[in-house]
């Protein structure tokens, strides 16, 4: 019974205009049951828009407090761990299975963000094939409009019989 109805809530995933899928990854990942107490679940992204034809998104972070190094500014170590939650749920997106993992990430940090600040990332998928995703993402200040870093990241799509099932039944969360 779990097998159907989880092949059902998949068909309507992969039903979905491509668009419409990263906003539901990037709108419902924090409430997925797998991520409940995970890394995943900290960071609160807000969808902007995204281009199906040109397959490029967008997303923001408010920086907050536990993500600031001790001079107040955003973490480095934060920042890539923004890029690579940004690209997986890019990569999830277009992989013929749900099941990826992060090969390895490129990054080049250009400029500090003020605590204060909210990072914009504009994605974008560079290639997408049947065992390999490769994007690249620019992360931008929102109060300065300076760019931030840069990244290069590169995914694997995990081979169904090589990967855990994942559960892409929502449960229903508390709102803030």
């Amino acid at each position: 019974m779990e097998d159907k109805k989880l092949d059902s809530i998949m068909t309507t995933y992969q039903s979905m205009p491509w668009a419409e899928r990263i906003e539901y990854i990037i709108n419902s990942r924090r409430k997925l049951p797998q991520n409940e107490g995970r890394l995943n679940s900290m960071f609160e992204g807000k969808f902007i828009s995204a281009n199906d034809e040109k397959k490029v998104f967008i997303v923001e972070y408010k920086i907050e407090r536990w993500m600031e190094n001790p001079r107040g500014e955003l973490h480095g170590g934060a920042l890539a761990t923004l890029f690579d939650t940004v690209a997986g749920m890019g990569s999830i997106s277009v992989a013929e299975s749900p099941n990826i993992a992060t090969l390895d990430l490129y990054i080049n940090y250009l400029a500090r963000a003020e605590g204060t600040d909210t990072v914009v990332m504009n994605a974008r998928i560079v290639k997408a094939g049947r065992r390999f995703i490769r994007q690249t993402i620019d992360a931008f200040s929102k109060d300065k409009g300076h760019l931030i870093a840069t990244c290069t990241a590169n995914f694997a799509v995990l081979a169904p019989e090589t990967a855990k099932p994942m559960n892409f039944e929502l449960k229903e969360k508390d709102e803030k």
